[in-house]
């Protein structure tokens, strides 16, 4: 005796963001931006390639792609963008469109002009360890002594590792 068995399912609606956008900068002036670019499901990458620009005013810069071994995550670069006597806003969009997925983002970045040290943006990061990665203007030495200038409240021993203008905190 067979019964009769009623069901309802849902497709998951293709989306996507843009995630962990930060700031390089480098001694030679010029400065880089990179993230993650998370899809609900795997893209095929030469689709993704055609989701990213990124530009300030007239000047476009180009948008590095490079996969994961997740065929839903990839990681993204804007480089070589040049520091000048002023801040330069630059916009990252991505757009879904050529992927079938109707949304789209787009985020303004500063990038802040050359010499100009200041204190850009603090998050929490989980690799290679659980600690916090804070981003400044310019690029750091790496033998700049950053106890007591750098604190957690109710951490007496940290550990710093500076790579340009990126310091972990763990």
């Amino acid at each position: 005796d067979l019964r009769k068995f009623e069901f309802t399912f849902r497709v998951m609606d293709r989306n996507f963001a843009v995630n962990n956008v930060s700031m390089r900068s480098s001694r030679s002036g010029y400065a880089s931006l990179s993230g993650s670019l998370l899809f609900s499901d795997a893209v095929d990458k030469k689709k993704v390639d055609k989701v990213m620009k990124a530009y300030s005013g007239k000047t476009t810069y180009p948008v590095t792609i490079e996969s994961t071994d997740n065929p839903a995550i990839y990681h993204f670069a804007v480089n070589d963008i040049p520091k000048g006597e002023k801040d330069l806003e630059v916009t990252i969009e991505a757009d879904g469109k050529p992927m079938g997925i109707e949304n789209k983002i787009s985020q303004n970045y500063t990038i802040p002009a050359k010499d100009k040290f200041t204190f850009l943006s603090a998050r929490q990061i989980r690799e290679p360890e659980h600690g916090i990665e804070i981003v400044f203007s310019e690029p750091l030495s790496v033998s700049q002594d950053l106890n007591g200038l750098i604190s957690v409240q109710g951490i007496s021993s940290l550990t710093f590792q500076i790579t340009d203008n990126i310091v972990n905190v763990y």
